[in-house]
C-alpha cells in the first residue's frame, strides 16, 4: 500500500478510537512530497503562447512575459505599473500583507518601452478593454482563451502556472532554492 493510503487508514482508526473514548497513538510513516509539473507549461508551450500573443494581442503578451519572468502572483501582477517596469523594479504589498520586491529584465523593460512609444499607454500594465485595472478573473479568462489556438491543455493555462514556470526555469539555471524562496516571497 502507498504511504498516503496507510496514513488515511491510520486517521480513520484514530478518529474511531477518539469517538469511542479509546486512547490510541499510532506513528505515521513519512510521505515524500513530489513536485508535479503536469499543470505547468513546458518551454515549447510557453514559446507557442508568446508567438501567438505577440501577433494577436501585444498587451496580453507583455502580461504573460511579466508573470513568467517575475514569478508574480496574479494579485501582484495586477499592481504592476508601466513606469515601475521601465524603471526596472518595484516594491509591492502582496500575500499576507508582506512587501516584496520585483525586478524586471532589461529585455522586458525594452519591450514595454517600445510598446509605450507605440500606444502611449500609461498607468497599470493590466488594463481591461474599458480602461480599468483587470481582475484576477479577467487574467484567468484571457489565459483560458489560449487553449485552442495554442493547442495547450486548459489545466496549464492559469496565472499560478506561470509562477511555477518561473520557479522551474530559475531552478534549471541557478539551482539555488534559498534564493528562489526569497524571490517568490
Amino acid at each position: 500500500k502507498s504511504v498516503k493510503t496507510i496514513n488515511l487508514r491510520i486517521t480513520a482508526l484514530m478518529r474511531y478510537a477518539k469517538s469511542n473514548n479509546i486512547n490510541l497513538s499510532i506513528k505515521r510513516p513519512k510521505c515524500q512530497k513530489t513536485l508535479e509539473c503536469e499543470n505547468i507549461p513546458s518551454e515549447a508551450e510557453y514559446r507557442r503562447i508568446l508567438e501567438y500573443l505577440k501577433e494577436h494581442n501585444y498587451k496580453h503578451y507583455l502580461m504573460v512575459v511579466a508573470m513568467a519572468t517575475t514569478g508574480a502572483r496574479v494579485s501582484e501582477l495586477l499592481q504592476f505599473k508601466i513606469d515601475d517596469i521601465i524603471a526596472g523594479e518595484v516594491v509591492l504589498r502582496g500575500k499576507g500583507n508582506k512587501f516584496r520586491k520585483f525586478f524586471f529584465t532589461k529585455e522586458f523593460q525594452q519591450l514595454v518601452k517600445n510598446w509605450v512609444k507605440e500606444t502611449q499607454a500609461t498607468g497599470f500594465l493590466c488594463k481591461s478593454r474599458y480602461g480599468d485595472v483587470m481582475t484576477s478573473r479577467g487574467v484567468l479568462e484571457m489565459l483560458k482563451k489560449l487553449e485552442s489556438p495554442c493547442k495547450i491543455k486548459k489545466e496549464k493555462l492559469h496565472p499560478h502556472a506561470f509562477r511555477h514556470f518561473f520557479a522551474k526555469m530559475f531552478l534549471k539555471k541557478n539551482r539555488d532554492v534559498v534564493q528562489l524562496a526569497d524571490l517568490l516571497g
